[in-house]
């Protein structure tokens, strides 16, 4: 909902009896090619606009991050989020080797390419 124009949120909203939207304001916003829609309002989400609109009453942030090391997330969460992001203990001191099917330099590395355990390019291998 964060990345969806308001304009394409109305017509699911109107045909249920229930809304929950949910997604990152923060993040990517909609991609608008046209600038004269951009300028008539339609870059803005109705997520943005309810959270502008009522704030705490219709919105609450997540604060633990599930994705990335915590000195990756610190940026984000100083930058975007007052300090507010954390990242969650299951991956907070992650790094590549520590992945499954990552293929790392150096002895590690080359042993789990080796032995199936990574492409070596970052992408997804299958058998």
């Amino acid at each position: 909902a964060a990345m969806a124009t308001e304009a394409s949120c109305w017509g699911p909203i109107l045909q249920g009896s229930r809304c929950v939207l949910a997604g990152d304001h923060q993040q990517l916003p909609p991609t608008i090619k046209c600038d004269a829609a951009a300028a008539g309002g339609l870059k803005r989400t109705l997520f943005e606009r309810l959270l502008d609109s009522h704030g705490e009453a219709v919105g609450r942030m997540l604060q633990i991050q599930y994705r990335m090391h915590e000195v990756i997330s610190e940026w984000s969460s100083q930058a975007m989020y007052d300090g507010q992001l954390i990242a969650a203990d299951l991956v907070k001191h992650h790094t590549l080797p520590d992945l499954p099917h990552v293929a790392c330099g150096g002895p590690a590395g080359a042993a789990a390419a080796a032995a199936g355990g990574g492409s070596g390019d970052g992408g997804s291998s299958s058998s």
